[in-house]
């Protein structure tokens, strides 16, 4: 019973992330942790969380794979599983509770974008291309 329990839990926690939805903020400066998460990359950033139980998670893997492998030159890819204790001040300093969420980080490390949910390959490679723009 509690194993059901918490499959109803991780269900209904992974299908409110299926409805995509772009959130974009402005800052002067982005937050102390994720500004030593990248302190080794050069390039404009994109950072997707996720948890192996995400059944949008999965869904999202191949364009997510696909698009980064093609666009490395350009931009600095990351995955980063919700479930790792290691992830938590970032994922806390980001406010990450929906999965998959995808952040946006500029090359100046001033602004970023978040999107909500699964992106097309088409999509996501619509917000890289924007992402280098600026």
């Amino acid at each position: 019973m509690k194993s059901f329990s918490l499959l109803i839990i991780a269900l209904i926690f992974c299908l409110g992330s299926c409805t995509a939805q772009t959130i974009s903020s402005n800052q002067s400066a982005v937050g102390v942790e994720l500004n030593k998460f990248l302190a080794k990359s050069t390039k404009p950033a994109v950072i997707k969380f996720y948890a192996d139980w995400c059944s949008s998670c999965k869904e999202f893997q191949p364009s997510f794979k696909k698009v980064s492998k093609s666009m490395s030159s350009q931009v600095d890819f990351f995955e980063l599983d919700i479930d790792q204790k290691t992830n938590k001040a970032l994922i806390k300093e980001l406010k990450v509770s929906r999965i998959p969420e995808t952040i946006f980080v500029n090359k100046a490390r001033t602004s970023l974008t978040r999107k909500l949910g699964v992106m097309s390959e088409t999509d996501f490679v619509k917000k890289i291309e924007q992402l280098l723009a600026h």
